[in-house]
């Protein structure tokens, strides 16, 4: 009975809630989720741009292929989520960047947020023209 009655929603927002605290600064966490992944990220976002194409992964091996504006802001999404991740992981392990990481990842998921909304008005209002 205690199935019903427990909180679904205490894991997840405990789980939103750690991205605000300063992760562990292990070696891991700083070079490989602080500086690998958000530099394949950033990457991606580069040739988002450049080329002006990008994949939207899907389910059952299928995926979305997207050109111009679209692929432009998709690139932005990526850069905005590394940025992210990069404030995150990076610069709290690092004590002089750490004052500075609160207000950079605000900044991030600003921008994280402006992005996916302008990439889904641009999806939308092409698909419904």
């Amino acid at each position: 009975m205690k199935f019903f009655q427990r909180k679904l929603y205490e894991y997840t927002r405990q789980e939103v809630e750690s991205f605000s605290d300063s992760p562990v600064p292990t070696f891991w966490s700083k070079w490989f989720g602080g500086a690998t992944v958000p530099l394949l990220l950033t990457g991606y976002a580069v040739k988002c741009w450049i080329l002006k194409q990008a994949t939207l992964p899907g389910r059952h091996g299928q995926s979305m292929q997207i050109y111009g504006e679209d692929a432009i802001m998709l690139g932005f999404v990526c850069l905005f989520i590394g940025l992210f991740l990069h404030f995150h992981f990076f610069w709290t392990a690092l004590p002089r960047l750490g004052l500075f990481s609160h207000s950079a990842k605000i900044l991030s998921l600003l921008g994280l947020v402006v992005s996916i909304f302008w990439l889904l008005h641009s999806l939308f209002s092409g698909a419904f023209a």
